[in-house]
């Protein structure tokens, strides 16, 4: 964690550079500006080779994308189609231990799509995104073996913090066997729901740990969302 917010203060001073009619910054063949910030000590990565990166992806003053709440990426170092506009396009610039800022502006983005910008992104918006190569690997066997251990890190790091939340609030909830949290607020005495089952329900999604309501049904003039139990129809 240290290594990550050591990393993200000097993207920060970058930032700042950005700002400023991007003064201090490359640029790619298509447009993108970048800046890395490297010791020069590990090879440059070839192609075929993959990147572990962890990233903060940013607009105005939000966080888009965050490894830090998610996983990390891996990365495959292969050609870059032209005109890409994409972060990708430096990807083959980097070495281990390097740190870099990516800068996308809305208007090049709109250009090179050709498509209406999202309803999220305004007219010289910048999307800045900010990343950190903390490995690399030779083949996808290394790849897949460091994504299960980050996997299983990340699914550890989610149970003490769900853990944490319910003990702080009082909640008794039981653990599944995969690992869901339930309280039954009001045991019916209906039929068991079961595999194969179709079931009627109402229900509100939250975000965790804000409680922000995100999607719910339980409001006049909705129906009941209809599904059957064990086709992995819904989360």
């Amino acid at each position: 964690m240290k290594k990550i917010t050591s990393f993200l203060f000097a993207a920060v001073a970058i930032l700042l550079v950005a700002s400023c009619n991007n003064q201090g910054l490359k640029k790619t063949k298509s447009g993108i500006l970048y800046k890395i910030i490297s010791d020069g000590k590990n090879p440059v990565v070839k192609k075929g080779q993959f990147i572990k990166l962890t990233f903060v992806q940013k607009l105005r003053d939000s966080i888009l994308y965050s490894s830090d709440n998610s996983m990390p990426a891996y990365v495959k170092i292969d050609s870059v189609p032209a005109n890409a506009y994409s972060p990708i396009e430096i990807f083959h610039l980097l070495r281990k231990g390097d740190s870099a800022v990516v800068v996308q502006l809305s208007d090049s983005i709109q250009k090179k799509s050709g498509q209406p910008l999202p309803p999220f992104l305004k007219k010289r918006d910048k999307i800045i995104l900010s990343l950190k190569v903390v490995d690399v690997f030779d083949n996808e066997d290394l790849v897949q073996k460091d994504r299960q251990v980050a996997l299983d890190t990340f699914h550890a790091k989610e149970t003490r913090e769900v853990e944490n939340y319910l003990a702080r609030n009082h909640i008794n909830a039981q653990k599944t066997e995969k690992g869901t949290f339930v309280q039954i607020d009001n045991p019916g005495n209906g039929p068991a729901v079961d595999s194969g089952k179709q079931v009627s329900v109402i229900y509100t999604g939250k975000m965790f740990p804000t409680g922000k309501v995100f999607e719910t049904n339980d409001e006049p003039g909705k129906e009941p969302i209809k599904f059957v139990i064990g086709k992995r129809q819904i989360i």
